[in-house]
């Protein structure tokens, strides 16, 4: 089984490396279908390596919410940010079966609450759907990564992957908040960093991905 794991790590890594520049520097059909082949990948691996049962049910998540958001278009972004909660929730029971006291789960709930008090509070009568779905996401990728990092030499690969993740979702955040939740002016250097020339979202999102799949396989039980 091990020679098997690691067969199948070495191909999986090695396609992760072809795609990884396609992504990064391609547009349009292209860019699509990379991101696209690369998330499933990494689903696939996870799978096919009999990873963990709750981080590989999250990648498949992720491929369903990704689905939504990178093959579909703009028009279903509530799907793919409805999509992406879950798969949060499925790696926060993940984390809230390794020990965690029930004190995690309660702060859990209240970074939730807070977060979409925040959002009434900053948006006002811009707040829809959307919004709300995105910041309890947004919450408990937070928790998972400081969950991740309480225990870091057990979740050192979750730790870096939601690391990279919640820079990718920031990026993202950022992006959309701009347009249409919150100004920012085009001259500024946070405009110019996040619409920059560099594919800052799969940049970070695609590594976090990947380590999460070798993590899935590979972490201590």
């Amino acid at each position: 089984m091990k020679i098997y794991r690691w067969i199948i790590t070495i191909a999986f890594v090695a396609a992760q490396a072809f795609l990884y520049p396609r992504i990064l520097t391609s547009g349009g059909d292209v860019l699509v279908n990379s991101c696209f082949c690369a998330i499933s990948l990494c689903f696939l691996y996870a799978f096919a390596g009999l990873g963990k049962p709750l981080l590989v049910a999250g990648l498949a998540g992720t491929v369903v919410a990704d689905y939504y958001l990178v093959v579909c278009g703009a028009q279903y972004k509530l799907e793919g940010m409805f999509a992406f909660l879950l798969v949060q929730a499925l790696y926060a029971t993940y984390f809230h079966t390794k020990g965690f006291s029930k004190k995690w789960l309660w702060a859990r709930l209240i970074l939730t609450a807070l977060a979409v008090g925040t959002a009434f509070g900053v948006l006002g009568n811009k707040t829809d759907t959307l919004a709300i779905v995105s910041v309890c996401y947004y919450a408990n990728i937070l928790m998972n990564l400081l969950m991740a990092f309480c225990r870091l030499k057990k979740f050192f690969l979750l730790a870096i992957g939601f690391l990279f993740f919640i820079l990718c979702d920031t990026v993202v955040g950022l992006q959309v908040a701009s347009q249409g939740y919150l100004s920012i002016g085009q001259d500024t250097l946070l405009h110019q960093i996040l619409f920059s020339d560099i594919n800052l979202v799969w940049l970070f999102y695609l590594p976090s991905q990947v380590l999460i799949a070798l993590a899935a396989c590979f972490s201590k039980k």
